[in-house]
Order: C-alpha cells, then structure tokens, then sequence
C-alpha cells in the first residue's frame, strides 16, 4: 500500500510535467549494512542529478527508490555493485508509466464529460 501511495505522489507531477523521462528507471535499493546506509546518504547530500522518490534514513533493510537517468544508469548500478548492495527494477521506463496514467485520466476525463453533459439540471 505505501508504494502505491508512495507511486502516486511521485507520478502526478510527473504526468503534469512536460518533461520527458524515456529510458528513466526506478530501483528499488534496500541497505543491508550500515555502510550502505551511509553511501546513500552522502548520494542524497551530494547533490547529484539522481532523483530520490523516497529518502534513505539510518535504518537497514528500509528500502530507497531512485529514479536514475540512461545516461546514468550504467554508471550508477556498477556503483551499487561495486559497494555490495542489493536493488531491484521497480519501474523500468518512468515515460510508459507516465503515458499509462495520461491515458487512464484522459478515458476517465471523457466518461465525467458524457454523465454530465447527459445530466439534466
């Protein structure tokens, strides 16, 4: 339930926004250690273009979801690699979801458009 609340935060202004994000992923990373906790923490810090969905706290085992660009991508998992910790693939391309959403909102736009335009006041 919280990575759909977590979702929908994030990708409502995604949807909103004109940019595009094609070939942008999500991972999904999980610190086992405390060193790992540490190296997303000074990531966080550092002010580096990866965009953290959700903050890295002290806590192990607390997942943090990253959306890395393709021209970071490579980079920034052989870092993940390199350092021993663990992520997943949660979105695979941020723009297929994003177009995913546009689409639902805009049938659902047309449905209110149709009850109401049949509803008699």
């Amino acid at each position: 339930m919280f990575s759909l609340v977590l979702l929908f935060t994030v990708l409502v202004p995604l949807v909103v926004s004109k940019t595009y994000y094609g070939g942008h992923k999500v991972l999904r990373i999980t610190p086992s250690e405390p060193k790992h906790v540490e190296y997303l923490l000074e990531l966080h810090h550092e002010g580096t273009e990866l965009d953290f969905w959700s903050h890295p706290s002290h806590q192990l085992d607390r997942p943090v979801d990253v959306r890395v660009a393709p021209e970071q991508q490579e980079y920034f998992e052989a870092f993940l690699l390199e350092k021993g910790m663990s992520y997943t693939e949660m979105i695979p391309d941020v723009q297929e979801m994003i177009d995913h959403e546009k689409s639902i909102v805009s049938n659902q736009m047309i449905v209110v458009r149709h009850i109401t335009k049949a509803f008699s006041y």
